[in-house]
C-alpha cells in the first residue's frame, strides 16, 4: 500500500484479509491451503472403481479404510483394522507425476469397484496448494486475493472521506477547488450477471480464481 498503517487501519486490513480469504475459499469450494483431511465417503452411490476426493492437489494418502458396515462411521468398531486397505494391492493414488501428486485426487480401486454404501470408506490424506506453488505457478490465486484486499481498504478509507460517510471521489477540479463524490458505493461488493450468486467477490477476482475451482459435489 505504501503507507504507514495506524492501529485503526492495520485492524481494519487485517479484517479485510480474513473475509476476502474467506471468500475466496468459499467461492473455489475448497480450503487452497495445504492441510490434512479425513472424510468418510462417498456422498452419493455408485461410483465404480474411482473415488474423488473432496480436496484436490492431493499430494498424499496415509490411509484408506472401507467397511461395509460402518454406519457413516456410526457403529460400533466402525474402520476397525481389519478393514485398512493397503496401498499399491488395494488401491492407488492416480497422478501423473510423483512430485506434483495429483491434481484431481482420484483414488483407483484395484481389482474391483469401491464399496457402494454412502459413506463406507475413510480417507486420510493431505491436499491443497503448498507455500511454494502459491508463490510459484498458482501465484495468481494469492495475487488474486491481494489485489481485492488492497481494493477494498481504499475504498473503505475513500468512503470515510472528510465527513466519514461519503463514497468514492468521482471528479474533482484544482481551480478554486471542488471535489464530487459518487453515491454508488457497490464496487467493491458488485457481482456480474455472470457471478455465482454464492460470491461476493470482484468480477475478475472471480475470473482469476476459476481456474482452481472445485466441481466435486456438483454433479
Amino acid at each position: 500500500l505504501g503507507v504507514t498503517l495506524s492501529d485503526p487501519d492495520a485492524a481494519l486490513l487485517e479484517s479485510l484479509r480474513k473475509s476476502v480469504e474467506s471468500m475466496g475459499r468459499q467461492y473455489v469450494r475448497w480450503g487452497i491451503s495445504q492441510a490434512s483431511y479425513l472424510h468418510i465417503l462417498p456422498s452419493r452411490m455408485p461410483i465404480g472403481r474411482v473415488l474423488p476426493l473432496p480436496v484436490p492437489f492431493v499430494t498424499a494418502v496415509e490411509d484408506v479404510w472401507e467397511d461395509y458396515f460402518s454406519a457413516g462411521g456410526q457403529a460400533e468398531d466402525a474402520f476397525a483394522d481389519s478393514s485398512l486397505l493397503v496401498v499399491g494391492e488395494d488401491y492407488w493414488l492416480d497422478y501423473e507425476n510423483e512430485d506434483f501428486g495429483s491434481p484431481e485426487g482420484h483414488l483407483v480401486r484395484r481389482g474391483r469397484d469401491w464399496c457402494h454404501v454412502v459413506r463406507s470408506v475413510k480417507v486420510d490424506y493431505t491436499a491443497g496448494l503448498t507455500s511454494g506453488q502459491l508463490d510459484g505457478d498458482y501465484f495468481f490465486v494469492k495475487d488474486a486475493l491481494i489485489a481485492e484486499i488492497v481494493e477494498r481498504y481504499k475504498f473503505a478509507k475513500t468512503r470515510q472521506g472528510a465527513s466519514g460517510d461519503v463514497g468514492p471521489v468521482e471528479s474533482e477540479r484544482l481551480k478554486d477547488y471542488a471535489v464530487k463524490y459518487t453515491s454508488n458505493t457497490t464496487r467493491a461488493t458488485d457481482r456480474s450477471a455472470r457471478q455465482l450468486p454464492a460470491s461476493s467477490l470482484l468480477p475478475e477476482t472471480v475470473l482469476r480464481l476459476n481456474p482452481i475451482m472445485s466441481f466435486y459435489d456438483w454433479w
